[in-house]
């Protein structure tokens, strides 16, 4: 069996007869997003391979098997995880756990029951499970007692318009002590890759400075430009061979957009990021010089 691009993850149906596996969509493609069944030993064709997730907005991250006819699977779906189950005899999936209830990478299941380790923007990681006959969803730990104690700066979903308007997502944070109509500095964050996306989970750490620059009383801007993952094959494609091009257009247009409805002073904005959210900050110092006060 030939495969479209860079494989991930793999796992055998429990009767043996089948192999599923998390595969870039094409040779140039980023992201190892799609997922593929194929029978064992195959009697398909590259050309027959059935991608499940063909044409929709989102990044497989994992998957399981339900049972020999049926997979779990977890996605990015812009900023957001969301779990769905699709039987390999229908064409559509099932929403199970729908997104902004937890932020995870990995999950597992047995007999019915999802497991995994999940972030929301009130507290890192902790563990969760959710019955998937009755799509419960319960959090069984809490590592981090001490968070209750301490006020944290609102958090959420920003959708906004490029300029070619094309609708673009991303995390903003808001200042501890945000008033209505004051203008307040701006910290925008890049993240690498481009084949990775920022959720709307726990972003506090080492190198995204989430809650900690908010206490300062800084919006945090942490955009999902084109290239991410999370939105499909054509939204990651749409970077290629065009480095900082559209990307870096996406990334203005929103801070420009937050800009014109209030929030930022334009002369108090500052960016950073690693890797190539690093070439990006670089990009701004010199090409962008104007727009940027660090």
């Amino acid at each position: 069996m030939d495969n479209p691009g860079k494989l991930a993850n793999m796992a055998w149906s429990p009767d043996g007869k089948r192999l599923a596996f998390r595969a870039s969509s094409k040779l140039e493609d980023a992201v190892e997003g799609s997922l593929f069944v194929t029978e064992v030993p195959s009697t398909k064709t590259f050309s027959e391979l059935r991608n499940y997730v063909q044409d929709m907005e989102l990044s497989v991250i994992d998957f399981a098997w339900k049972d020999n006819n049926t997979l779990l699977y977890a996605a990015e779906e812009g900023v957001d995880i969301v779990l769905s189950e699709q039987r390999l005899d229908r064409p559509g999936r099932s929403i199970l756990l729908e997104g902004g209830k937890a932020v995870f990478n990995r999950f597992h299941h047995l007999d019915g029951l999802v497991a995994f380790a999940g972030s929301t923007w009130q507290h890192p990681s902790e563990l969760f499970t959710f019955e998937l006959r009755r799509k419960n969803l319960n959090r069984h730990t809490t590592h981090n007692e001490w968070l209750s104690d301490v006020a944290l700066s609102q958090q959420r979903k920003l959708v906004y318009d490029a300029r070619d308007g094309k609708d673009i997502e991303g995390v903003l944070i808001y200042p501890l002590n945000y008033q209505p109509g004051t203008q307040y500095p701006l910290i925008v964050y890049i993240h690498g890759g481009p084949e990775a996306a920022v959720k709307n989970g726990w972003v506090t750490s080492y190198g995204t400075w989430g809650q900690f620059a908010a206490a300062r009383d800084m919006f945090v801007f942490m955009p999902n430009y084109r290239a991410s993952s999370g939105r499909g094959v054509d939204f990651t494609m749409a970077g290629f061979g065009d480095l900082v091009g559209v990307e870096y257009n996406d990334v203005l247009d929103g801070i420009d957009h937050l800009i014109e409805i209030g929030y930022v002073d334009a002369d108090r904005v500052g960016m950073g990021g690693g890797s190539y959210g690093g070439y990006f900050s670089a990009w701004s110092a010199t090409r962008h010089t104007e727009r940027f006060a660090a």
